[in-house]
């Protein structure tokens, strides 16, 4: 069972973070934070799990839902998610660093010992679901 998407807080109150990131012009962008708390039920262990994904929601979306939001509030119509999407494919051709998935230090790769790259986003679409390479 998932949760609600909800912002974050930037650890000074609000919900607004500047982020660098060297692939925009000026150097970095703005962005909200958001969570999504996933309680499961794990068959191989016997227990009960709670996932927590977040991600980063840039652009002109960001923006929006900044206004008259607080920490901790629902996201949107309380519809959207976050969709974790897997791939051995790099999501940035010309930077082949950016979006590998990393675990304890070690780059993880599939069966064939090529790199998995994941990309994790909120969207609205019901439709999204995540993909995870085995």
């Amino acid at each position: 069972m998932r949760e609600k998407v909800k912002l974050k807080d930037n650890s000074k109150g609000g919900i607004m973070h500047v982020v660098a990131d060297d692939r925009f012009d000026e150097g970095f962008h703005i962005a909200v934070e958001v969570e999504q708390r996933e309680v499961r039920y794990d068959m191989e262990q016997r227990t009960i799990c709670t996932d927590i994904r977040s991600c980063a929601v840039r652009g002109e979306l960001s923006i929006v839902m900044m206004i008259d939001r607080e920490p901790g509030q629902v996201m949107g119509f309380g519809t959207g998610k976050i969709v974790i999407k897997e791939s051995i494919e790099p999501p940035y051709p010309d930077d082949v660093e950016a979006g590998l998935k990393w675990h304890k230090g070690s780059v993880c790769r599939d069966k064939d010992g090529n790199p998995i790259y994941q990309r994790v986003f909120y969207t609205e679409d019901p439709g999204q679901q995540d993909v995870f390479i085995s």
